[in-house]
């Protein structure tokens, strides 16, 4: 183990030339600190940290049978740490199984040192993610991997042969099985991907999108979270493509001939940076599905409502104030618009069954919402309704209504009319003790209110 410090050093010097040349635009304009904080990181300090953990993890673990694997897993739910797993067996298993014990060693004040106070970079980053990962599992395993030579470990109960393992993602693991009489050696390197420093040179027939190179006779264009922010004007050649996710990428912009592809079925360009759709929308006449959530949009174009084989529209994490008239769109079935700004809204198609405005500013609703016959699925959850939107009487397809989070301080007893009813959903709310009683004995088992948890039974 005398050149991990090398070894150390070398990947982060692999891993600061292929930032320094990123294309990632979140990390480029918003975030170039990451880069900073790299190269000023003192490794060895909490190389020092990770090992002491370690050995207390040794000392704390109620060891009752022989040690045979010792497992690291990185925390992807939290991204702020590693799970140790330590095994009976003597060849790898897979997580979960009854005769493991675990121990979580908390990186969080290592971690920090490069992303404090970036809100959500194990999101953002996408494809780097991946970089930094393999650094900080490096550390981990290089710590197990010296903890073999201390006193705590010494103490163990283990068989002579043993296997030290680690993951990434889906339980892959590294091939690292060691006898604990011979010497132990451990390399860190950066993937072949990420050492590439020329551009690739494609074949013809081939262009390169969001990172990855996708033949002109493909159905399908997906994105890899690259965030490079953009999409070229060749998106136009490929005249076949169905669908194309576009996901988290960094567009403040959309290409003309974008809207050239006339078979274009899925339109996916949500968590983005878009904050208009052109007019030439229109011209998407196959469009199935359209989903621009989560962008900065305070308008949408009318000529929306003019893409007659749409089913399902997302448009929910703008700043839309309004909607456009959407009642020529004869297949619309699903239409999410939580979380706007929404104050009123316009006709709606009769096709819809699922209709989603939790979030917004509504304080009525129009007249207009009755025509709905064939609505199942109605949430208006943390608006702004005083009192119970009567308009929803007439619904006579609802099966589930959420309401939570309104001023609301009664229900009326007619709801009970809706044939196809089965969910009634007020959470948050405030009624008191006295009227959720009530109502239960009203609604019974459709009726969900909360529990009254407190004195005042507010939810």
């Amino acid at each position: 183990m005398s050149n991990y410090k090398e070894n150390i050093n070398s990947y982060i010097h692999e891993a600061l030339i292929y930032l320094k040349k990123t294309k990632n635009l979140w990390i480029k304009e918003d975030h170039p600190e990451i880069i900073e904080r790299l190269e000023n990181w003192n490794w060895k300090i909490d190389l020092i940290k990770i090992e002491q953990r370690l050995q207390s993890a040794y000392k704390e673990i109620p060891f009752e049978e022989n040690t045979g694997t010792i497992a690291i897993n990185w925390d992807d739910y939290y991204n702020n740490g590693v799970t140790l797993y330590f095994g009976s067996e003597s060849e790898y298993q897979e997580w979960g199984n009854d005769d493991w014990l675990d121990w979580e060693i908390d990186l969080t004040d290592v971690i920090n040192q490069i992303f404090e106070g970036i809100d959500n970079w194990y999101n953002e980053m996408e494809v780097e993610l991946d970089l930094f990962k393999e650094l900080f599992l490096g550390l981990v395993e290089i710590a197990a991997i010296h903890s073999t030579k201390t006193e705590e470990f010494k103490q163990l109960k283990k068989q002579d042969t043993y296997l030290i393992s680690s993951a990434l993602w889906h339980d892959s693991e590294y091939d690292m099985i060691f006898n604990s009489k011979e010497p132990i050696t451990y390399k860190i390197s950066l993937r072949e991907e990420y050492k590439k420093t020329t551009p690739e040179i494609l074949e013809k027939g081939y262009y390169a999108f969001f990172g990855e190179k996708h033949n002109i006779s493909t159905k399908w264009i997906r994105g890899n979270g690259s965030k490079e922010g953009i999409i070229p004007e060749e998106i136009g050649l490929f005249q076949n493509v169905e669908e194309i996710k576009a996901k988290n990428e960094y567009l403040k912009n959309l290409p003309k001939s974008l809207f050239s592809l006339s078979k274009l079925q899925d339109l996916d360009l949500s968590h983005n940076k878009l904050e208009s759709i052109s007019k030439d929308i229109i011209k998407l006449q196959n469009l199935n599905v359209f989903d621009i959530s989560n962008n900065h949009l305070s308008h949408l174009p009318n000529e929306l409502a003019e893409l007659i084989e749409l089913k399902r529209l997302n448009i929910e994490c703008n700043q839309l104030t309004k909607l456009p008239s959407l009642e020529k769109l004869p297949k619309l079935d699903s239409l999410s618009a939580h979380n706007n700004n929404i104050e009123e809204f316009s006709k709606l198609p009769q096709s819809l069954t699922w209709l989603n405005l939790n979030s917004n500013e509504l304080e009525q609703l129009p007249k207009s919402i009755t025509n709905l016959k064939n609505l199942k699925t109605l949430i208006l959850s943390k608006n702004s309704f005083s009192s119970f939107p009567k308009e929803i009487l007439e619904l006579t397809s609802l099966e589930s209504i959420e309401l939570g989070g309104n001023p609301i301080e009664d229900l009326p007893k007619e709801l009970l009319s809706l044939p196809n009813l089965r969910e009634l959903r007020v959470i948050p709310n405030k009624f008191s003790i006295e009227k959720r009683k009530e109502l239960r004995e009203a609604f019974g088992y459709i009726l969900f209110v909360g529990f009254d948890s407190d004195s005042n039974s507010f939810m």
